[in-house]
């Protein structure tokens, strides 16, 4: 079933993706891997979108994200959508991310 969903994205080039990016992330070498020490320097608004069916994330991820960003951070959990909120529901994203900027990001601040 994997196969045939990466497949519609990927082709004939899938079992290469796929294993490309497994053997990546479960390679000895990756299991101390980790960017979080780089989230305290964002001190830029920062839209965290998540679905709360995402099969690959959790909401756990996010508030960890969220709580060590410097700057202003808004966690937003989209409900019953998958991975791709941006093709499963692309309005609701827009609508969204319309909203974080024209209260976060606009105006822009004078320097």
């Amino acid at each position: 079933m994997l196969c045939k969903r990466l497949a519609k994205y990927h082709g004939e080039k899938t079992d290469t993706v796929f294993h490309a990016w497994t053997d990546t992330w479960l390679s000895e070498s990756y299991q101390s891997w980790n960017i979080e020490h780089f989230l305290p320097h964002f001190s830029c608004p920062v839209l965290i979108l998540q679905s709360s069916a995402n099969e690959y994330g959790t909401i756990k991820l996010v508030e960890g994200i969220a709580c060590q960003i410097n700057g202003t951070a808004e966690v937003i959990i989209l409900l019953c959508i998958g991975h791709t909120p941006h093709k499963e529901a692309p309005m609701d994203m827009a609508m969204k991310a319309q909203h974080f900027i024209k209260t976060h990001v606009l105006p822009l601040p004078t320097i």
